[in-house]
Protein backbone atom coordinates (compact mmCIF):
# COMPACT_ATOMS: atom_id res chain seq x y z
CA UNK A 1 0.00 0.00 0.00
CA UNK A 2 1.32 3.53 -1.20
CA UNK A 3 1.37 5.96 1.86
CA UNK A 4 -0.48 9.56 0.40
CA UNK A 5 2.18 12.11 1.49
CA UNK A 6 0.70 15.03 2.95
CA UNK A 7 1.74 18.84 2.36
CA UNK A 8 1.80 20.31 6.00
CA UNK A 9 0.84 23.64 4.72
CA UNK A 10 -2.09 22.87 1.82
CA UNK A 11 -4.47 23.34 4.64
CA UNK A 12 -5.08 22.66 8.74
CA UNK A 13 -6.72 19.67 7.80
CA UNK A 14 -3.49 18.50 6.05
CA UNK A 15 -1.27 20.04 8.60
CA UNK A 16 -2.90 18.05 11.63
CA UNK A 17 -3.05 14.80 9.50
CA UNK A 18 0.56 15.28 8.76
CA UNK A 19 1.62 16.00 12.63
CA UNK A 20 -0.35 13.02 13.77
CA UNK A 21 1.55 10.61 11.26
CA UNK A 22 4.66 12.18 12.24
CA UNK A 23 4.06 11.98 16.49
CA UNK A 24 2.70 8.40 15.62
CA UNK A 25 5.16 7.36 13.99
CA UNK A 26 8.02 8.65 16.28
CA UNK A 27 6.64 6.93 18.92
CA UNK A 28 7.10 3.60 17.20
CA UNK A 29 3.38 2.73 17.03
CA UNK A 30 0.74 1.46 13.94
CA UNK A 31 -2.20 2.58 13.46
CA UNK A 32 -4.20 0.16 15.04
CA UNK A 33 -1.79 0.75 18.18
CA UNK A 34 -2.58 4.16 18.42
CA UNK A 35 -6.01 3.48 17.82
CA UNK A 36 -6.32 1.28 20.78
CA UNK A 37 -5.03 3.61 22.78
CA UNK A 38 -7.14 6.49 22.24
CA UNK A 39 -10.94 4.31 21.33
CA UNK A 40 -11.16 4.23 18.17
CA UNK A 41 -10.30 2.19 14.76
CA UNK A 42 -6.83 1.97 13.04
CA UNK A 43 -8.57 2.84 9.96
CA UNK A 44 -9.72 6.42 11.57
CA UNK A 45 -6.60 6.94 12.90
CA UNK A 46 -5.29 6.54 9.23
CA UNK A 47 -8.17 8.44 7.79
CA UNK A 48 -7.18 11.47 9.84
CA UNK A 49 -3.94 11.26 9.30
CA UNK A 50 -4.50 11.12 5.15
CA UNK A 51 -6.90 13.89 5.92
CA UNK A 52 -10.14 12.82 4.22
CA UNK A 53 -11.78 12.58 7.76
CA UNK A 54 -11.93 15.79 10.13
CA UNK A 55 -10.73 15.13 13.79
CA UNK A 56 -12.85 15.95 16.47
CA UNK A 57 -12.69 17.85 19.92
CA UNK A 58 -12.71 14.81 22.07
CA UNK A 59 -10.08 12.44 19.73
CA UNK A 60 -7.64 15.30 19.70
CA UNK A 61 -7.99 15.14 23.64
CA UNK A 62 -7.03 11.78 23.89
CA UNK A 63 -4.37 11.99 21.83
CA UNK A 64 -2.68 14.70 23.48
CA UNK A 65 -2.89 12.51 26.75
CA UNK A 66 -1.74 9.28 25.07
CA UNK A 67 1.14 10.73 22.62
CA UNK A 68 2.03 13.50 25.85
CA UNK A 69 1.85 16.05 23.05
CA UNK A 70 0.96 18.82 25.88
CA UNK A 71 -2.47 19.87 23.97
CA UNK A 72 -1.15 20.53 20.88
CA UNK A 73 -3.96 18.36 19.16
CA UNK A 74 -6.44 20.21 21.12
CA UNK A 75 -5.47 23.49 20.13
CA UNK A 76 -4.71 22.68 16.26
CA UNK A 77 -8.49 20.90 16.09
CA UNK A 78 -10.14 24.38 16.62
CA UNK A 79 -8.25 25.50 13.62
CA UNK A 80 -9.12 22.24 11.61
CA UNK A 81 -12.57 22.49 12.63
CA UNK A 82 -13.20 26.51 11.67
CA UNK A 83 -11.57 25.75 8.28
CA UNK A 84 -14.27 22.96 7.22
CA UNK A 85 -16.92 26.16 7.57
CA UNK A 86 -18.05 28.06 4.68
CA UNK A 87 -16.32 31.54 4.91
CA UNK A 88 -19.42 33.36 5.56
CA UNK A 89 -20.37 31.51 8.62
CA UNK A 90 -16.97 31.93 10.16
CA UNK A 91 -17.59 34.63 11.58
CA UNK A 92 -20.62 33.37 13.38
CA UNK A 93 -19.05 30.13 14.77
CA UNK A 94 -15.79 32.58 16.35
CA UNK A 95 -18.88 34.92 17.79
CA UNK A 96 -20.80 31.56 19.07
CA UNK A 97 -17.10 30.42 20.46
CA UNK A 98 -15.93 33.65 22.12
CA UNK A 99 -19.27 33.69 23.66
CA UNK A 100 -18.85 30.46 25.99
CA UNK A 101 -20.69 27.99 24.55
CA UNK A 102 -21.03 26.17 28.37
CA UNK A 103 -24.28 28.32 29.48
CA UNK A 104 -27.34 26.48 28.67
CA UNK A 105 -30.89 27.84 28.90
CA UNK A 106 -33.38 26.07 31.09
Amino acid sequence: MRIRELDPSASPLDYYGYELRRVREEAGLTLAQLGAIVFCTGSLIGQIETATKVPQREFSERVDAAMGTDGMFSRLVGLVLRSQLPNWFQPYAEMEAKAGLGTAVS
